[in-house]
């Protein structure tokens, strides 16, 4: 990427990416990545896949990132706001950008603060320093709280102030006096509590209010002002400061002050959600080492979730959403049973739209987690010279990134390759055949078409990578409990096995037929399933050579049921990045905590019955013996 290009993407100058360029260096030096610059392409990041995973959890753990504009417009007036004078310097070190991008977004600054009737003056030997009546100053303060686009960026501005820092533990005693005062609380506490401190700042620094400039709006609740203002007389001497103390005060949005009762609820409802949380996690630590660090942040975002929706629960509130249950069911299913079969065994009954966003939380960290379990294993093969297989592995390393890219190799050398080693994708100049692992045929000189049909492929090859980890997880764990056999879901009526099908759309009519026939499912059903494939893509194909196809519990199903379909030839699922599958697996799913598919994945995952799958005399009877 040039420099340029760099410094458009985040909105800074080229002598800040300039700048910035051998901390960058060094820092990547630390992970065995290499900053490379080369003449007309301009700067690459160089490393192996396994020391770009580690620099990107590096990176991830990191809380400073870089502001985009509006973000650093607000920064920049809370900077100014905050302190009686600033230098561009200054300004600039808040931001983390350089000198010259802080001039540059100045005017923009300018440009604000003139709407609150404030300007800006140069000083000299001092910098830059705002000209304001004082309510003017404070308005725009309590403004720039409400609207922040960035409110962390501001807190880490305010406690890093040593006049704010002072002020504040008295602003936190003014807060909790007025909610005694008031018999109730404030709706964000933090927020009236910056506020209080930022005007008792701004009275230590001898920045007051003139009664002749402000006509105090008094609340109909004269009683009430009074006895704010008489509670604040221990912290403010002029009479004037308390009233418009306890005037912002009463404008803030409270709430009933909860009760001992309520807040122990409140705490018990908080101790159940981290519980849970923990309980969620350190199920799915079974099937992959999670990643502490990398995924802290999604799993406090997933104790939040729960803890509200156990207030919903306990208050009958009800959260639907129909989208996100189908999305998930379609997209994730594996992880999503996983979490209503986990929180059943917690003992804990979410509605199924609770449970998606629950599992949505736990997909993230399983992929997050996965680390070199998760990156995907490319074999490229190539019966061409020398200089056409080095040019089309460069060109296919820059299409692959985040991949492991093996070869090129021979014919000969593949074969040797695949007898020891595992691979997720084969991409072949040639004409190239093997049971093990989808082939790709592309042109020599990687056409267009080649590139998308890439790009397509791969970019579900880390989600199949990590269905076939949790179904191979999943299995370890059961094994030593009970062996799952197809019979125990699957009627033998109900399993079927043909030499081939003209499309993957007549298969899943084919393997239906039973079910369909018998009443368990409704003709709508069959044409949701393959509208899901049109519109999702191959999502369903959660193990090696299988797809699990089903639609929704009101899509016409009147009872739990499932039926196979076993071709001896491959079929191409999927419409897009279409992918050769032999077996079809609809799953007929009315009451979504009693689904089957991590079984049966767990069964039709299992090598040695993939290796069965394969073979050209694969009957019924084989099928209906199979187990995990």
């Amino acid at each position: 990427m040039l420099i340029g290009d760099v410094a458009y993407r985040f909105h800074v100058s080229v002598r800040s990416v300039r700048n910035d360029l051998s901390q960058l260096e060094q820092f990547a030096h630390i992970h065995n990545v290499t900053l490379e610059r080369k003449r007309g392409k301009g700067i690459v990041l160089v490393g192996t896949p396994s020391s770009m995973q580690s620099l990107l959890r590096t990176l991830e753990t990191y809380g400073r990132r870089i502001l985009d504009p509006e973000e650093r417009l607000s920064v920049m007036t809370a900077s100014l706001l905050l302190r009686d004078s600033a230098t561009f310097q200054l300004l600039a070190n808040d931001c983390g950008v350089s000198r010259q991008t802080a001039i540059r977004d100045f005017s923009e600054v300018e440009a604000v603060l003139k709407n609150e009737c404030i300007s800006v003056v140069r000083c000299q030997g001092k910098g830059l320093a705002l000209e304001a009546d004082e309510l003017n100053i404070r308005h725009a303060f309590v403004q720039l709280l409400a609207d922040n686009p960035c409110p962390d960026c501001i807190s880490d501005l305010v406690a890093h102030d040593e006049d704010m820092c002072l002020c504040m533990p008295f602003a936190k005693e003014i807060v909790q006096h007025a909610k005694a005062i008031l018999g109730m609380g404030f709706l964000n506490e933090d927020y009236i509590e910056t506020l209080v401190c930022y005007i008792l700042c701004r009275i230590q620094r001898r920045h007051t209010i003139q009664s002749a400039s402000y006509e105090f709006e008094l609340s109909s609740n004269a009683e009430t002002l009074d006895s704010l203002r008489i509670m604040l007389e221990q912290y403010v001497s002029q009479r004037d400061e308390r009233t418009y103390l306890a005037t912002l005060i009463l404008s803030q949005r409270i709430g009933p002050f909860p009760s001992q009762r309520e807040r122990t609820e409140a705490d018990a409802m908080n101790g159940e959600a981290e519980k849970l949380s923990r309980q969620l996690v350190d199920a799915l630590g079974k099937y992959q080492q999670i990643d502490g660090v990398a995924v802290k942040d999604v799993i406090s975002m997933l104790t939040e979730h729960i803890r509200a929706a156990l207030y919903r629960k306990h208050n009958n509130i009800q959260l639907h959403d129909e989208n996100m249950e189908s999305y998930l069911r379609l997209t994730s299913p594996l992880i999503l049973e996983f979490t209503s079969s986990t929180l059943e065994e917690c003992g804990v009954d979410f509605p199924p739209s609770e449970i998606a966003y629950i599992a949505m939380y736990l997909t993230s960290i399983f992929e997050a987690s996965g680390g070199e379990d998760l990156i995907p294993t490319i074999l490229f093969v190539c019966s061409f010279g020398l200089a056409t297989s080095v040019l089309l592995k460069s060109r296919l390393e820059r299409l692959l990134f985040g991949c492991r890219l093996v070869g090129p190799k021979s014919l000969r050398e593949a074969e040797e390759y695949l007898r020891r080693n595992d691979v997720d994708l084969i991409i072949a100049t040639c004409e190239f055949s093997t049971s093990v692992a989808p082939v790709l045929r592309v042109n020599p000189m990687l056409t267009q078409v080649d590139i998308d049909r890439v790009k397509g492929y791969v970019n579900q090859l880390p989600y199949t990578k990590m269905s076939s980890q949790f179904v191979k997880h999943y299995a370890e764990q059961k094994h030593e409990k009970t062996f799952h056999r197809v019979t125990d879901y699957v009627f033998d009526d109900d399993i079927q096995v043909i030499d081939a099908c003209e499309s993957w759309q007549s298969a899943i009519r084919l393997a239906a037929m039973p079910l369909v026939q018998r009443g368990l499912m409704e003709s709508r059903y069959v044409e949701t399933m393959i509208h899901a494939v049109c519109e999702l893509g191959t999502y369903m194909v959660l193990t090696p050579g299988t797809a699990y196809v089903h639609a929704g519990v009101n899509d016409g199903i009147s009872d739990d049921c499932a039926a196979i379909l076993v071709s001896r030839s491959p079929i191409k699922f999927g419409s897009e990045n279409a992918k050769n599958v032999r077996v079809i697996v609809v799953l007929g799913i009315k009451h979504q905590d009693k689904s089957d598919l991590l079984a049966l994945a767990s069964i039709f995952g299992a090598s040695r019955n993939l290796e069965s799958l394969a073979r050209s005399d694969i009957s019924t009877k084989t099928i209906a013996l199979m187990h995990d």
